[in-house]
């Protein structure tokens, strides 16, 4: 008894003077809002950008574990953690019956967009004793109920530690292998990666030997999608689970960079990590043994075993033209073909895809100083190909797939430069092409319900409900007076229409619905119509100078969570830019965005927007 309880304090006299000699290299355990003294604080995942925390805590009136999650403050601290309920209380519930027994839920990981998280839990109707489950944040903010990722990752074994890479698209996880080291429980790790066609997830495979040493646990792929960090207890070592970094290499085919991460790793277990941020905002979390409990520690600046590489997301989009002047998205009818270029061998297909069906938008996350090639394809079509290096900068390109027999010329564009097309074109088509545009800058207003449209916009209106498709700029433009007949709620639109009336009148001005403003896939390029409608704004405020002007940007869910507030952010100041440039006073205009945290609807199209809203000072 006296030798225990000799090492006991022997053990908690090394832990504390670890604490204290990882302060000065910026390793601390965060506040007390998160980490408390009595509970314990494990398997903590966050956001990339560093804003929400999902954890496991012993923290409740049962000492069950729950998840919990909780938010990074203005002021620095983190919020008090929340019960996430709708996983928490999906099971079997504590009651005197059952002996305040609960299902066992663990080990959570956060996508990085924060929106997605994935758990292990013993839910009645598991394929095995322990299974991967996964829960989406809905529109509300709030988490849905569980769903089992069911087969061929969960098996009648016991699957744990789940981790999903930030394109979704690999899924690493740790399942027992029955054997001790340091009286540890030991795993082996695997991943199951996704079929780009049905959506479902392949039979996984165990990671290599390099990394599957024999007793390894905790894996974490981190946000550049290539960088392992994992826990481990190598042969011989004496200091229970430290953390290890492996680095898939740029073909995806093996690992490599193996090694340990000294600078972090305590005399007890050290596991869990997650890097956050870019640049000088980047950081690192991990678990580990606090004074009392295992708590969650914060590391910054970040050493150099755990930099992450440099991966630079390139956007672009999938058109296709028949005369070198219209163009519109081929959807799913195209491949697209990603190769990597080294010298002196043969071009390496890292991956077949597909562009987005209703933008043709697609995005590459592509690892810096590499050279690649992009190559689409479609049937009836010539092919079209490009290569480029990734440099400091994302890149944005326009690939433009001809068809076959018709006018060719226009290569892949950066930053979507537009076609000038034949410049001997049909006359009738020139003038069909003059009249669309002089009918996208003849707008009408409905006065009772604010509504603004184009002359092109409700011409498209009335072709679609006759024959419900598309109206093209070749197609006729219907009259004013045609139209005045049709909708006689909309009135020809002027500038001074919209006048302030007082005395108990309607404010037609509080009514003002202008059009949302639509972006093309991750751009922030504001379309020819968009800025008709702009002008339209500008016109407006001039006549009203005591009009101001609240711009609203949002995006689709593709992309990280922080990557689409600051798309939206940057939207919304391409449209106040636009107005300023004009004349309308900076101060007259107030501009937010919202990333993809008020979705329309299912459609990315409809999401990817710009709401403008009006307010007489």
């Amino acid at each position: 008894m006296q030798k225990t309880l000799s090492t006991f304090l022997l053990f908690i006299t090394c832990s504390i003077g670890w604490l204290q000699a990882q302060k000065s290299k910026g390793i601390r355990a965060l506040d007390k809002n998160l980490n408390t003294k009595k509970y314990t604080e494990y398997a903590p995942s966050l956001s990339a950008d560093g804003k929400i925390m999902v954890f496991q805590s012993d923290n409740n009136r049962y000492r069950i574990w729950y998840l919990y999650e909780a938010r990074l403050q203005t002021n620095g601290k983190w919020s008090k953690p929340r019960s996430i309920k709708s996983i928490n209380h999906f099971g079997q519930k504590p009651s005197v019956g059952n002996g305040f027994q609960t299902d066992f839920i663990a080990a959570p990981c956060l996508s990085p967009d924060g929106n997605t998280l994935y758990f292990c839990a013993t839910f009645a109707g598991n394929l095995g004793k322990r299974d991967l489950y996964v829960s989406y944040r809905g529109t509300n903010g709030e988490w849905g109920k569980p769903i089992n990722v069911g087969a061929p990752v969960n098996t009648n074994a016991s699957e744990d530690f789940p981790s999903i890479s930030p394109e979704g698209d690999a899924l690493y996880f740790a399942r027992p292998n029955g054997k001790k080291r340091q009286q540890k429980t030991c795993y082996d790790l695997w991943v199951s990666l996704k079929n780009p066609q049905t959506g479902n997830w392949k039979k996984p495979e165990k990671l290599p030997k390099s990394i599957n040493t024999g007793c390894e646990k905790c894996p974490r792929i981190q946000a550049d999608g290539v960088t392992l960090v994992y826990s481990s207890v190598h042969e011989g070592g004496t200091t229970g689970f430290d953390l290890y970094k492996a680095v898939l290499n740029v073909k995806q085919t093996d690992w490599e960079q193996i090694g340990e991460i000294s600078e972090l790793n305590s005399p007890d277990f050290d596991q869990f990590v997650t890097v956050t941020g870019e640049g000088k905002g980047t950081k690192a979390y991990y678990n580990t043994q606090g004074k009392k409990t295992p708590d969650v520690f914060q590391v910054t600046p970040l050493p150099a075993s755990l930099q992450l590489q440099q991966i630079r997301n390139n956007t672009g989009y999938l058109l296709a033209t028949t005369d070198g002047k219209d163009t519109y998205v081929l959807g799913d009818q195209a491949t697209l073909k990603l190769y990597l270029l080294e010298p002196g061998e043969k071009p390496y297909l890292l991956k077949a895809f597909k562009a987005d069906t209703e933008s043709g938008g697609f995005t590459l996350a592509l690892r810096f100083g590499y050279d690649y090639k992009i190559k689409a394809t479609a049937k009836g079509y010539e092919s079209n190909e490009h290569t480029f290096r990734i440099g400091e900068t994302s890149a944005d390109y326009r690939m433009m797939l001809h068809k076959i027999g018709k006018a060719t010329g226009a290569l892949i564009a950066k930053n979507t430069g537009s076609n000038t097309g034949n410049k001997n074109k049909d006359q009738s088509l020139v003038v069909a092409q003059k009249n669309w545009k002089k009918a996208q800058n003849k707008l009408f207003f409905n006065p009772a319900t604010g509504e603004v449209i184009s002359q092109a916009d409700l011409s498209k209106r009335w072709a679609n409900k006759e024959s419900n498709q598309t109206v093209k700029p070749r197609h006729k433009i219907h009259s004013e007076s045609d139209l005045a007949k049709a909708y006689p709620e909309f009135k020809p639109y002027e500038s001074n229409t919209f006048i302030k009336r007082n005395g108990g009148q309607t404010n037609i001005l509080a009514k003002l619905k202008m059009p949302h403003l639509y972006f093309a896939y991750k751009s922030t390029i504001l379309d020819a119509q968009s800025r008709v409608y702009l002008q339209t704004v500008y016109k407006l405020m001039q006549h009203h100078p005591d009009l101001h002007l609240r711009v609203e940007a949002h995006t689709d869910a593709s992309g990280t969570w922080t990557s689409n507030l600051l798309l939206s952010e940057q939207r919304a100041k391409a449209v106040k830019a636009f107005l300023t440039d004009l004349g309308i006073p900076s101060g007259q205009i107030v501009v937010k965005g919202f990333g993809e945290a008020r979705p329309l609807g299912a459609s990315a199209a409809k999401n990817r927007r710009v709401a403008l809203y009006f307010k007489a000072k």
